[in-house]
């Protein structure tokens, strides 16, 4: 399936803003291949992987490619995505003169950062490519998705599968674990460490909450402990199961979350939709 995306891209000449859906893939074997096809010195259709342009991508040693990665740090911080675009607006560094940025975990960039995105992908730069990942194309701001050519990698299930019964996980629990995350480490690091099964009892208890007050009560306290991601976990577990409309409501909740960090409201809002 990579090497097919890869060959699309390379072939066909997408559009300079791409959104790349990746879940329990290797995506950078398809960014890398694609930004290497554009820069390399000898093979004019693909890339060689020998050529000095080559080996910059590989090593991220290219001047003019920015990696912003959301899943390895606490966020995306607006001053860094605006001094990047700023950058990505002047004379390149290198002589091939292609600029790229990518972002990882664009699903999560809060309404600042997409609001300097794009004031920059609605007119980019000549020779500028914007190359957005995410885990789950329905939670991007739809506003950045509408300006993106769009690609899907298709997980392999059964890999996944596979290596939850590895760890000993048991079965009962495959389906939620597949379902909620969207990166096989990720979701091992979570059952391990007892926040999986935190969301599942929690998630419980909210669906069995209905006209209980008091044990909504309850709940919305543990609620308000919960970190952004797990609150997105959580909404991911409790609609998964539920019907299509139910879970497009559920889908554009995630999107208010981006804004609104209110988790009151968040946690009310829910209530409404799921009953």
């Amino acid at each position: 399936m990579n090497d097919k995306i890869l060959e699309i891209l390379i072939n066909n000449k997408p559009s300079p803003i791409l959104l790349v859906e990746n879940r329990y893939s290797d995506v950078d074997e398809v960014i890398y291949g694609f930004i290497k096809s554009l820069n390399c010195s000898f093979n004019k259709e693909g890339f060689c992987n020998n050529c000095i342009d080559c080996k910059k991508i590989n090593s991220n040693s290219y001047y003019d490619m920015h990696i912003v990665n959301k899943y390895n740090n606490l966020g995306i911080i607006k001053e860094e995505i605006v001094e990047i675009i700023n950058s990505l607006s002047t004379t390149s560094l290198e002589s091939k003169g292609n600029k790229f940025l990518i972002i990882y975990g664009i699903e999560q960039a809060n309404k600042f950062v997409v609001n300097s995105l794009l004031k920059a992908i609605e007119n980019p730069s000549k020779n500028t490519y914007y190359i957005f990942v995410a885990r789950n194309n329905q939670q991007v701001i739809q506003t950045i998705t509408s300006r993106c050519e769009v690609f899907k990698i298709l997980p392999n299930i059964d890999s996944v599968i596979k290596k939850l019964n590895e760890e000993k996980i048991d079965q009962i629990y495959h389906d939620d674990l597949i379902n909620v995350y969207f990166n096989y480490n990720e979701m091992i690091d979570n059952f391990k460490n007892g926040e999986f099964l935190n969301l599942l009892e929690m998630s419980k208890k909210i669906n069995n909450s209905m006209n209980n007050y008091p044990l909504q009560k309850e709940i919305l306290t543990e609620f308000k402990k919960l970190d952004y991601n797990n609150i997105i976990n959580l909404i991911n577990l409790i609609s998964y199961k539920r019907e299509n409309n139910i879970k497009e409501k559920i889908f554009s909740l995630i999107s208010t979350c981006k804004f609104n960090i209110n988790k009151t409201l968040i946690f009310n809002e829910l209530l409404n939709i799921i009953f």
